[in-house]
This record gives C-alpha cells, structure tokens and sequence, in this order.
C-alpha cells in the first residue's frame, strides 16, 4: 500500500529539450507569416517602381497644345478724375503804353567836287543922279500932295557864300592823298603813269566807302590808289563839316620819278 501511494504522489520526469524544441517551433510558425507578407509587399513595390520607370521611359511627353487664337484684351478706361477747382488769376497789372521812338532818318552825304570854283562877278547898274523934271500944265489941277512920306523897302540880305568846304580845306585833302601815294613795286620800272579819280566819303577826319571812279589802265595803279585814300592821314574838319557825312572826290597821280 505504501508503494502504491509514493508512485502516485511523484510527477512524472518532464524532457526539457523537447519542450525547448516545440516552442521554437511554434515561436517560428507564428513568425513566418509576417516575413512573408513583408518580402511580398517589398517585391510589390520593386515591380511597381520597374513598371513605372518603364512606363515613364516608354511614354512620350505630350507634345505642348499650341494655341493660335488671338488674345482679346480689353482696356478698362480709367475713371474721369475730378476737374480741378478753377484757380482765380490775379488781376494783372496795366502796363503803360509804350512810346515807340520815331527813326532818324539819315542825313544824305553831301557831295563835293574838289574842282576851282568859277568867280562870280558883280555889276552895279549905273543910278541917275538926276531925275526928269515934272511938267506942269497951267490951269490944270495939280495932283494932290501924298500925305505921307512912302516907305521904304526892306534891304534885301546879301546871300551868304555855300557851306561847303573851302579852298583850303580841299587842298589838304588832296595833300593827304598824294602824300599816302606808294607806286607798287610790280611796276617799277615800266615807266607807267596814270590819273585815277577816287571818291569816298567824309566825316570828322575819317573815310568810308572808297571807291575809283575814273579807272587807269592798270587795275593795280586802281587799287594804290584806293589804298592812298585810306591810308592818307585826313586833316579834321572846319566848324560848317563837322558832324556830318560829305562825299570828296579826288585826282591821284601815279608817275614813276
């Protein structure tokens, strides 16, 4: 009986490598499935991404829609702005009228011939000392008596001699000319003589428009002699001149000594 009840309380031995063993087991069928889904998804996604780089290299690029249709723009107007407010001008001032002054007309040059002037002569008409007695017929009536003695008629002034230049006065002018004659050197000694008249303008010792109005033969001789006139020192002018513009008129001579 004691046997009996010492073989029923002992347990029985437990191998535990085999346990160890079915646990491994059944630790890696509960582990496969999921390697299996996770190299299934991987090879998924490397087939998707091959077909879709094949895809992307087989497809062309669509071409870019050309679009010819005129664009239509439409131009907003801008909004009128608002008129400005109109600004009041000060009033302007009233100018006084200008007075325009009146031209000076110019004095026409007076013109002088440099020729002799001829001598007037004055003759007195011979007055009768004795005047023709007054006959008187008897029994006649005699003319009456003038009550008044008869006036006598104003004198008339003696005319004062022309204003123009003197005597004088002209021979230094030709005395200035001839003085400022230089005979050109191209022309020496072809023996060659000339008068050439030259006239030109005068005003208080100063010439202006020279000109020759009797050529020579020789256009140069002609241009001395302008060239004697405007450099010949002028004498000044006497008191009835001054001021004023005279044309003079003189006689070059060109002679070869």
């Amino acid at each position: 009986m004691t046997t009996i009840l010492q073989s029923q309380a002992l347990p029985k031995p437990v191998d535990v490598q085999h346990a160890l063993r079915g646990r491994n087991v059944a630790a890696s069928s509960e582990r496969w499935p999921w390697r299996a889904m996770a190299t299934a998804l991987a090879l998924e996604a490397i087939l998707l991404g091959v077909t879709a780089g094949w895809l992307a290299r087989s497809t062309p690029a669509p071409k870019p829609v050309r679009n010819d249709s005129p664009v239509m723009l439409s131009m907003v107007e801008p909004e009128p702005a608002a008129a400005p407010a109109p600004t009041v001008k000060p009033p302007e001032p009233v100018k006084a009228p200008i007075k325009q002054a009146t031209p000076v007309k110019p004095v026409a040059p007076v013109r002088h011939e440099l020729a002799p002037k001829p001598e007037t002569s004055h003759t007195r008409e011979p007055v009768n000392a004795e005047a023709p007695p007054i006959k008187t017929v008897a029994g006649a009536d005699a003319p009456p008596a003038p009550s008044a003695a008869a006036a006598p008629e104003p004198a008339i002034p003696p005319v004062s001699a022309s204003s123009g230049p003197d005597d004088r006065f002209i021979a230094k002018l030709r005395a200035a000319v001839q003085a400022a004659v230089v005979y050109p050197m191209a022309l020496q000694g072809m023996g060659l003589a000339a008068n050439i008249d030259v006239e030109f303008g005068y005003k208080d010792g100063v010439v202006s428009n020279v000109h020759v109005t009797r050529p020579g033969r020789v256009a140069t001789l002609d241009q001395a002699a302008i060239a004697a006139v405007q450099r010949a020192a002028m004498p000044p002018p006497p008191p009835n001149l001054a001021g004023a513009l005279h044309t003079f008129k003189v006689r070059v001579i060109f002679s070869e000594n």
